[in-house]
């Protein structure tokens, strides 16, 4: 069964607790990743940021932009640990396949 990327993204903007999430890693400044990880029980966490207008961003200091950087990040459910997740690099959601 494959669920949509949209669907998926909106499950976790509810904040429904997410069993399992497969992605591949992504590092753009240590030109690093391509590692397949699987976290379990997690939780989005922090707010989606979305600009009225993007090319002002007044007092947005020290808020990541996930909406322009399309990353989401969640919290494990058993610890503090926090995941950035780029959105594009989700390849199962609750088990089940994430395509566009």
């Amino acid at each position: 069964m494959a669920i949509k990327l949209k669907e998926a993204l909106k499950r976790c903007d509810g904040k429904e607790q997410i069993q399992s999430l497969t992605f591949v890693t992504f590092d753009s400044k240590r030109k690093t990743g391509g590692v397949i990880k699987t976290i379990k029980e997690v939780v989005q966490t922090g707010t989606r940021y979305m600009p009225s207008d993007p090319k002002k961003k007044t007092g947005t200091a020290g808020k990541t932009d996930h909406w322009a950087s399309r990353t989401r990040n969640f919290s494990h459910a058993q610890s503090t640990a926090t995941t950035k997740v780029h959105i594009d690099l989700i390849l199962y959601f609750n088990g089940e396949k994430v395509i566009w």
